[in-house]
């Protein structure tokens, strides 16, 4: 287990956390029910956030949102960014994906809506839990993605990005 020695989230909510996400993920049919109702919801929610997310095989699915909260509960241990974080936070931009830092937003809710439905034991603890677990890295890519969105505004306005 991981020292939280950021304090971005309690010990209490981290446990919390991680036994939900076992029960959501606990097994083979329960994380690809899981993912699929998840990319069902956050397709629904925006048709911009529809038209990124093209339909992959479910394993890669399960592979990659498995993955996104690993490395957004990381996060949340130590306030670093890991490796996979920083691989979607390089892969998930603006420029070729379009992506807005709403859609972060989206995807959070979505996330957490989806928990709703597959956590047995679903309570106020639990999503504040998963809140808690996944906000600071969420925060952390929103604000890399609005630092580039801001970056690309400037140089397509013809204004230095150099400090003044």
């Amino acid at each position: 287990m991981n020292k939280n020695t950021a304090g971005l989230v309690s010990e209490q909510n981290l446990n919390t956390f991680r036994d939900s996400f076992a029960r959501c993920f606990g097994d083979v049919g329960s994380d690809v029910r899981f993912v699929d109702d998840f990319y069902v919801r956050l397709k629904a929610s925006d048709a911009k956030v529809s038209a990124i997310f093209n339909r992959r095989p479910i394993e890669q699915q399960v592979h990659a949102v498995r993955s996104a909260v690993y490395a957004l509960e990381e996060y949340a241990t130590n306030g670093q960014p890991d490796n996979t974080l920083r691989l979607i936070e390089a892969s998930h931009n603006h420029q070729t994906m379009g992506l807005t830092p709403n859609m972060y937003e989206l995807w959070l809710s979505c996330l957490l809506e989806t928990v709703l439905c597959h956590d047995k034991t679903y309570d106020d603890d639990v999503r504040k839990a998963w809140e808690l677990t996944l906000r600071p890295g969420i925060d952390y890519l929103k604000q890399t993605l609005d630092s580039e969105i801001r970056a690309a505004g400037d140089v397509a306005e013809g204004q230095s990005t150099a400090p003044k």
